[in-house]
């Protein structure tokens, strides 16, 4: 199944209850999506105006029971680096029993409730068949914690 607006995943550890730091840093490491990868042109054919800054996330924390919205310091899924795309997300970081991520922006997702007509008009029209929708895979998944103050020791 295809992720579209609404769908969303769960980052939960007993290391969220007791932050170690002001800010927390999820990175995740995109799988087969190399930094030469152009989302507008992959996505050409759909008929919609679309690149990496389109998918979007919000985030949120929850805490006995309850999910609150967190601020994301840049809330796109992907970025690109020299070595492929990656997501770098971080948000101040309460103590938490869960964090979720959830994706936002498109409406259609990765395109898969736009994949059955595109298709269907190339065929009709006898053009080029269309890129089937991106599923994006994590190579990997990590948890950083950053802290915002510095302590200073003194001598006795």
């Amino acid at each position: 199944m295809q992720p579209a607006a609404g769908a969303y995943f769960l980052v939960e550890s007993p290391e969220f209850q007791d932050p170690k730091g002001d800010e927390l840093v999820l990175q995740i490491r995109w799988n087969s999506l190399p930094a030469s990868f152009d989302f507008a042109k992959y996505y050409g054919a759909y008929g919609v105006p679309i690149d990496a800054t389109s998918f979007r996330l919000a985030a949120f924390s929850k805490e006995g029971g309850q999910w609150n919205p967190l601020s994301l310091r840049d809330p796109s899924l992907f970025q690109r680096t020299d070595e492929g795309w990656t997501s770098r997300l971080e948000w101040s970081s309460p103590a938490a029993d869960a964090f979720k991520l959830e994706l936002i922006a498109p409406a259609f997702g990765f395109g898969a409730s736009l994949y059955a007509s595109v298709l269907s008009e190339a065929v009709l029209k006898g053009t080029t068949v269309p890129n089937p929708p991106l599923t994006p895979v994590a190579a990997g998944i990590s948890v950083f914690y950053q802290s915002t103050s510095t302590n200073f020791f003194r001598p006795v």
